[in-house]
């Protein structure tokens, strides 16, 4: 069974996208964007792209300058564009919020600029049953917030917060792991005590487990990318990736549990550095991978939905510190 993307009510209205980076193929597809932050004598340039289904990046729009040690997500955070960004400065805290118009151009929607702890990281999803705009999960250490967004550039805590002391430092992932509502839910891995963890919340800012915690068996697995890999489920993928070359996917019926979606890993590919998930170069049912490594090296990676991979297009360079990150598809 083909696993299709839910229409999650609360981005419904938004699904007919207004403008965008709508650079087509060469079969007239619509093709997928990411954002980059590309270094540029002493500052940082965040830049708009889509990537063609050879995997050429397209650039669209002008560049906007912002300081360096920035992080981003896309999400809906006001009524203007046709997607909206959050960028967090990683050493002060602050965020700030700003729409993408239908020519591509970045517009702040407001001067406003809420602070979390310094070094903290920041996940964007639907953490209340209620709504209108995109939530914020803000983690650091051991301990998480939820934020609430007001659509005009501020914030509003969700709760008191909550801790996973069993996951220092972890990166959450977050997905659809729950299939009893359409909250957003989140993953919990640690690789060093082979732990693995999936969480919802109750829309007060508080986590409720999903099922017992899995040990992973094999303590080789090094980080995770969640996705849509071709696991016929509703909930979302998973791929493991281990630092000798092994890429291994993963499904979860919804209980907290995985299973393998092939056996054997996939061999042969070493995936270092950046990874990030999404509909890039052809746009078909699976997710793609794209990896950018520490020299600068990009490649795209296609799924076939039954554990493997291949290549898309030629591996291409870019400044070392270059950064990139997904702008979806409403899902």
């Amino acid at each position: 069974m083909v696993k299709e993307k839910k229409d999650y009510p609360i981005h419904s209205q938004r699904n007919r996208r207004k403008g965008g980076l709508t650079a087509a193929n060469g079969d007239g597809i619509v093709i997928a964007e990411v954002l980059g932050f590309v270094p540029a004598e002493g500052i940082s340039q965040a830049r708009l792209y889509a990537i063609d289904n050879k995997g050429k990046f397209i650039q669209a729009g002008s560049p906007m300058d912002i300081p360096f040690g920035i992080f981003a997500c896309s999400g809906f955070f006001s009524d203007q564009g046709y997607v909206n960004l959050v960028f967090l400065h990683i050493g002060s805290g602050e965020l700030q919020f700003y729409a993408v118009t239908s020519d591509n151009s970045f517009e702040l929607i407001s001067d406003d600029r809420p602070r979390v702890e310094p070094y903290s990281n920041v996940r964007v999803g639907r953490f209340r049953e209620s709504s209108r705009y995109s939530d914020l999960l803000v983690f650091k250490d051991t301990h998480g917030q939820f934020y609430s967004t007001d659509g005009k550039g501020g914030m509003n805590a969700i709760g008191s917060g909550f801790d996973y002391p069993d996951f220092y430092g972890v990166n959450i992932k977050t997905g659809h792991f729950d299939l009893k509502t359409d909250i957003t839910d989140m993953l919990f891995f640690n690789s060093m005590d082979r732990l693995i963890m999936f969480c919802t919340t109750d829309g007060k800012g508080n986590l409720v487990q999903i099922g017992q915690r899995q040990t992973i068996p094999d303590n080789q697995w090094t980080d995770v990318v969640v996705g849509n890999f071709g696991g016929g489920t509703e909930c979302s993928d998973m791929m493991f990736l281990s630092r000798n070359g092994q890429v291994q996917f993963f499904k979860t019926p919804g209980d907290g549990t995985i299973e393998p979606i092939a056996d054997p890993p996939h061999e042969g590919v070493v995936f270092q550095g950046l990874m990030i998930s999404g509909v890039f170069a052809g746009g078909t049912i699976f997710d793609n991978i794209l990896v950018f490594n520490a020299s600068g090296d990009v490649q795209i990676y296609q799924t076939d939905g039954k554990g493997g991979l291949e290549a898309v297009g030629p591996r291409q360079t870019w400044p070392g510190s270059t950064e990139f990150f997904p702008i979806p598809e409403v899902r």
